[in-house]
Formats: structure tokens, C-alpha cells, sequence
């Protein structure tokens, strides 16, 4: 799963060298969800976030879904819910194959934009909403930053 873009990716994992990334680096989430079912959550579950980068304190969430009628419940409440407690925060849901990176629609959550809707998007469509994102926050002055607990 190595990436050949110009513009790398943080994932450099080879899975014919080392074998699939899922079963050998990714937490198994859902051995957590017997403790929110301990403490009454039951039907709750942990979800994941597909891709975030962050720049100037500006931070964009691409989710992928391979359907529109897969965004429901509890990730869209908390994305929803993320993107209107604060304006830092942009979130485009994709529709799409990941695994060909191929992408039929799109959905922008911003704080400002209250009614979000799916509009018909290839690849490079996203690739241009990336590009529009990425000059936005690059414009935006960089925030003091508190220092990192130790």
C-alpha cells in the first residue's frame, strides 16, 4: 500500500513485505465496545476517521462510503456535530471505491454551510475541493500552540 503520489502519504506500509496493514497494525476497535456496553451504552460502537490532515489550525476529514445510504448514524452525528461546534473544521464524505479511487459524489460539511448536499464529483472534482481547502487554510495565520503534554 505504498503511495506514488508526489505527495506521499503518512501510510508507508508495503503489505507484500510486511503483510496486510489491518490485521497487523490496526486496533481492533470492536474489543473496546464490551466497556461502552459496560457503562450502558449499549448498541454504541467505535467508528473511524478515513483520512485528516490538519494546517494552521484548519482541519479536513475525508470519509469514504461506498454508498450515499451508508452515511447515517452515529459517525454522521459526530461529524455533524464536530463541524458545528467549530469552524476549524471542514469534513468532505466521498462516495467511491477506495481501493480504485474512483468517486461518483461528494458531500461538503462546513460550519457554514448548514444544509449540506451530494453533488456528482469525479476524482479530480475532489482533488480541486482539496486544492481549494489546502489554499484557504494556508492563508490562515498559524495558531499559538500549546505545548505537548509529557
Amino acid at each position: 500500500m505504498r503511495s506514488s503520489s508526489p505527495g506521499g502519504n503518512g501510510l508507508r506500509w508495503d503489505c507484500e513485505v510486511k503483510g496486510c496493514f489491518n490485521r497487523i497494525k490496526r486496533p481492533r476497535i470492536e474489543m473496546l465496545a464490551q466497556y461502552l456496553h459496560a457503562g450502558g451504552a449499549t448498541g454504541c460502537q467505535f467508528g473511524d476517521i478515513d483520512a485528516i490532515t490538519e494546517r494552521h489550525g484548519r482541519f479536513l476529514i475525508v470519509e469514504w462510503k461506498p454508498a450515499r445510504s451508508e452515511w447515517r448514524g452515529g459517525q454522521r452525528y459526530a461529524i455533524e456535530a464536530l463541524v458545528n461546534a467549530s469552524d476549524a473544521f471542514t469534513v468532505f464524505v466521498v462516495v467511491g471505491d477506495p481501493a480504485t479511487m474512483t468517486v461518483t459524489h461528494a458531500m461538503p460539511y462546513t460550519q457554514a454551510n448548514q444544509y449540506p448536499s451530494w453533488h456528482d464529483l469525479d476524482l479530480e472534482g475532489l482533488g480541486r475541493w482539496i486544492t481549494a481547502w489546502a489554499r484557504r487554510a494556508n492563508a490562515c495565520p498559524k495558531p499559538a500552540r500549546p505545548p505537548l503534554l509529557t
